[in-house]
């Protein structure tokens, strides 16, 4: 019925809850009362359709509010020898447990206040050359190429030094017209985040040609990961090897190489370790997951676990713990069954025929009844020597005659 339920959407308190206090929209005896009225009202229309059922409520003066929406100390209480009565305080609104609508959202979170920007009074870093033309003909004149090939292009400067049996060059330098740099090792790329194009910024203009050499020099090249399993997060660093400085052994390969296997992300030089941080982090991820699977391959598997994707020694685990509870559970029936041999009871024929005479002269037995009475003269019967009664049975016989 409209009217008899609280009039916020989603509300499902009533005139019948048990202790619910639950009020009608204030009358407009006054103009104070009208403006609690309006008010009251507005808060309830917030989150309300005013829909053709409303209206009617509205109408005939059957908007409900219990008093769930209505704050603790808004409510007062009038206790009585027969009962107690509830009624909110003048001017209280129902605002709480109202519904959000969806598409209210949190107020953003204030700005930061406003700070003044110092200028970087830190000197620029000296330019070591001050365009192209002068890195060519200084790059001539340097001593410290010796065991360098240098080749100088239109717009571009190459720096090889190489090393034996590997047919690609040991290290690559490329040196744009722009000035920026890129270092090859072994025909791979040095990554983005290598620390020396961190430190320099990729430009020969923050650092001189010898120096850059010199501190390539001082790098490890990195080992590389070891590992049986393959993924995605690795790839193949194959380095061609000279054909004439094989050994035997070695001729025989189609494609003579020397390969290593990396992580992406590999950093390639490493100063004073044999393998880099990158590397070293996915030989610990993989070892933690094999720990983990080696854990998991340790436990048996769930009794319906589907055989195509588990691991078969899990399910060589879980048959062999099947088997031990079948066992414990038949160990379990033949202790039960000797406990009933053991407490049997035999008797001859006359009392075995008063039991019959007993049961055969009851009405209105249960279908259980009939049934056990039934197995009992077939297993009678059998024997020769007379009937064997478990103490349980003469509980039914009790019972029964009862």
């Amino acid at each position: 019925m409209p009217g008899v339920n609280c009039s916020v959407f989603g509300c499902g308190s009533c005139r019948r809850t048990k202790g619910m206090g639950i009020w009608k929209l204030p009358l407009a005896k006054d103009e104070a009362h009208g403006k609690w009225r309006d008010e009251w009202l507005g808060e309830i229309k917030k989150t309300r359709e005013m829909d053709q059922n409303f209206r009617e409520q509205l109408k005939n003066d059957r908007i409900y509010t219990c008093e769930r929406h209505f704050a603790p100390e808004d409510i007062e209480i009038f206790h009585s020898e027969k009962m107690t009565k509830k009624k909110p305080r003048f001017g209280a609104l129902p605002t709480l447990n109202l519904p959000k609508k969806s598409h209210e959202s949190r107020k953003p979170a204030p700005r930061p206040e406003r700070s003044i920007v110092k200028d970087n009074k830190e000197p620029l870093p000296n330019r070591y050359y001050k365009g192209f033309n002068e890195l060519c003909q200084r790059v001539k004149s340097l001593k410290s190429l010796k065991n360098w090939k240098v080749k100088i292009k239109e717009d571009r400067i190459l720096l090889k030094k190489r090393l034996d049996p590997y047919v690609l060059p040991q290290l690559e330098i490329v040196v744009d017209d722009s000035l920026g740099f890129t270092v090859k090792v072994f025909g791979s790329y040095l990554p983005e985040d290598h620390p020396i194009y961190l430190e320099y910024r990729r430009t020969v203009q923050n650092v001189t040609v010898s120096s850059l050499i010199k501190e390539l020099e001082g790098y490890r090249l990195c080992d590389g990961v070891s590992t049986l399993e393959l993924s995605g997060k690795m790839f193949h660093h194959v380095i061609p090897v000279i054909h004439d400085s094989l050994g035997e052994e070695e001729e025989e390969q189609q494609f003579p190489h020397k390969g290593f296997w990396r992580a992406k992300g590999c950093l390639l030089l490493n100063q004073q370790v044999d393998i880099c941080n990158e590397c070293d982090e996915f030989v610990s991820s993989v070892e933690n997951a094999r720990k983990g699977k080696e854990s998991r391959s340790a436990k048996p598997a769930h009794v319906k676990a589907p055989v195509s994707k588990t691991d078969p020694e899990r399910i060589k685990l879980t048959l062999q713990g099947q088997r031990l509870r079948c066992a414990e559970l038949e160990r379990q029936l033949n202790d039960m069954q000797a406990e009933l041999k053991k407490s049997n009871i035999e008797i001859d024929h006359e009392l075995s025929d008063d039991f019959s005479r007993i049961l055969g002269s009851a009405q209105n037995i249960t279908p259980f009844m009939s049934l056990f009475w039934q197995e009992q003269k077939k297993a009678v019967l059998k024997k020769q020597h007379g009937s064997t009664f478990s103490s349980h049975d003469y509980s039914f016989l009790s019972l029964f005659g009862s």
